[in-house]
């Protein structure tokens, strides 16, 4: 329970609309670094203080041999269980 409202509290910021809100300025572009404080992003270098890298993505099920005939869990689920199992394994 407290994972979910730990979750609901930043759920506003998650995602393009919420980081925007958060003031942030985003790109969704190939950037490469080039110093410790610097990206050069579309020819540009931008000087910063702190960088985010979000590259959103989804989980991943490895094929192991039975996996999908038991019930698992992934990490879009998971922080919204309303009771832990009695056991996990954790694959990654």
């Amino acid at each position: 329970k407290r994972m979910r409202e730990k979750r609901a509290e930043i759920a506003h910021a998650d995602g393009h609309e919420g980081t925007m809100d958060a003031r942030a300025q985003v790109f969704q572009i190939r950037g490469r670094f080039t110093g410790p404080h610097t990206i050069e992003i579309n020819g540009k270098i931008l000087q910063l203080r702190k960088v985010v890298i979000s590259t959103g993505g989804l989980p991943a099920i490895p094929k192991v041999p039975g996996l999908a005939d038991a019930p698992y869990t992934t990490n879009e689920i998971l922080f919204n269980l309303e009771a832990l199992p009695p056991r996990m394994v954790i694959l990654g």
